[in-house]
């Protein structure tokens, strides 16, 4: 995936999660627990997005330095 796809799919989940809070303020018990539920898959998503992107640069600054010594 793209880095700018990345960023896309992070900013489409962080829309969930604010419609999710939007509705959380009026849900009943049961929906708050779903919400809650699917709130937190959203997170461990942009957690692993985050944690991609940043692997992504990683090696982006190996592969500027192997490039920098061989000059």
């Amino acid at each position: 995936m793209t880095r700018s796809a990345k960023f896309l799919w992070m900013r489409d989940l962080l829309e969930h999660m604010h419609r999710c809070q939007d509705e959380w303020q009026s849900a009943d018990p049961r929906r708050e627990r779903m919400l809650a539920d699917t709130m937190r898959r959203d997170l461990d998503e942009c957690r692993r997005i985050c944690e991609s992107i940043e692997r992504d640069v990683a090696n982006v600054d190996v592969a500027d330095h192997r490039q920098a010594a061989a000059a």
